[in-house]
């Protein structure tokens, strides 16, 4: 009987991929998975970090576990009636888990992978990291645009309510071989439609495609009705909770004339998450900033210098997302200019700055001094007893306002000025 549950539950199996997340604040990395009971499937997520493992169920979460390492009895792959699988005893009970294949089969034997992760898990965490490192969507997949209410991403979807799940090319689960990779996901198992996801920043809106033979699924609900059930980096599927909706799988995937094409929904999971507005920065196109100001002006956006403006005056600053920028532009011989711009995604604009010439520098007019002597005032500080020869001295500092004349030479003779004063006198006329 074991042997027949045993098989029933991986034929039943959905199929896994790994990633790194975190779990209450510890690292962890996650595997798609499942276990199966007579009559139930539990399909979910395990957890190993450094002091725990756990899985979610997602189908029927009472069959879930948390289990800290020392509880753990056995972890560690096994093989029966032509299947992998991972055995954990703890609790007192054994769970026989299948893990899903990750699409590009980055992992080798998924479950000697993870084996490897419980045994040594810092080395296994980094290997999961340098390849989630390396995931990329197609160029193209998914289409970003602005709208007046922010940034749209449009991701090609197949959703389906509930629990969608999947056949190989033998049309059945793919569970016989630790080989398996994307191969596993041929078709799908249940009822679903195709379309395309809108993600905004607060809202998920599925526009069906109108496919004949498609049922006509609704999905039209803000972020915050949505929680996550399980998705992981490198697998095509994620299943989430809408107040509205319900639970719907989201496979990220297009439906062509060749079959079906699934992508890993690692995208995806970043634009449903907290990473939506580092993810429209990304794909939506960039803005272009052209200033035009005086030839040779230095300008910086941001803080940073972005280059100088070519002889016609213009710069074109590329690399910048939508939103504000503080700009500035510095030339020597102006006075600095700074304002702020914003841009919108794709737009370019032109920014014209105005330089203002510095002012020369005001010469501040140099004082005056006392004013010169005139004839009266030589006269009168000769006949006040001042001796000829401080007359002179005093003549020199402030030199005189008249010419020394046969008439202006009696005066001061007459007054008691000598010889050497008139020579004084006759060189300080100003």
């Amino acid at each position: 009987m074991k042997r027949i549950i045993l098989a029933v539950a991986l034929l039943l199996a959905p199929l896994a991929a790994q990633d790194t997340a975190t779990l209450d604040g510890e690292p962890a990395i996650r595997f798609m998975a499942g276990h199966g009971h007579l009559t139930t499937y539990c399909d979910g997520q395990i957890w190993i970090t450094p002091t725990r493992l756990r899985f979610d169920g997602v189908t029927f979460p009472a069959h879930s576990f948390d289990f800290k390492r020392a509880e753990v009895g056995a972890f560690h792959s096994g093989h029966a009636l032509g299947f992998d699988y991972i055995k954990v005893e703890g609790g007192g009970k054994t769970f026989r888990m299948g893990l899903y294949p990750d699409m590009a089969r980055q992992f080798g034997d998924r479950y000697a992978f993870a084996e490897r992760a419980w045994n040594d898990f810092q080395p296994a965490y980094a290997e999961v990291t340098r390849a989630e490192a390396q995931r990329h969507p197609p160029a193209g997949l998914i289409k970003a645009s602005a709208t007046g209410e922010g940034a749209v991403l449009e991701f090609p979807v197949i959703i389906g309510p509930g629990a969608v799940w999947f056949k190989s090319a033998k049309k059945v689960t793919l569970w016989e071989g630790a080989e398996a990779d994307g191969s596993a996901y041929a078709s799908m198992i249940g009822k679903v439609a195709r379309g395309k996801l809108q993600v905004t920043a607060g809202h998920v809106k599925f526009v069906s495609a109108q496919a004949a033979g498609d049922p006509d699924l609704v999905l039209d609900s803000g972020k915050s009705e949505m929680r996550m059930n399980t998705g992981a980096g490198g697998y095509p599927r994620i299943i989430a909770s809408f107040r509205s909706a319900g639970r719907m799988t989201l496979l990220l995937a297009e439906a062509g004339d060749g079959g079906t094409k699934f992508y890993d929904v690692t995208p995806l999971l970043r634009a449903l998450g907290p990473e939506f507005p580092q993810m429209a920065a990304e794909l939506l196109p960039k803005p272009v900033l052209v200033v035009a100001a005086s030839p040779g002006a230095e300008i910086f956006v941001d803080g940073q210098r972005r280059g100088v403006t070519a002889a016609d005056g213009t710069l074109r600053v590329t690399g910048l997302a939508g939103g504000e920028h503080p700009l500035r532009a510095t030339l020597a011989g102006y006075q600095p200019w700074s304002s702020a711009v914003t841009l919108a995604s794709g737009e370019e604009k032109r920014v014209e700055v105005a330089l203002v010439a510095v002012p020369p520098p005001v010469v501040a007019p140099k004082p005056a001094g006392p004013a010169a002597f005139a004839l009266k005032d030589v006269v009168a500080m000769l006949a006040g007893g001042i001796s000829p020869k401080r007359v002179a001295a005093l003549v020199q500092e402030r030199g005189v306002d008249f010419p020394l004349d046969d008439a202006a030479e009696k005066q001061v003779r007459g007054a008691g000025g000598d010889a050497e004063l008139l020579v004084v006198i006759a060189k300080s006329k100003k």
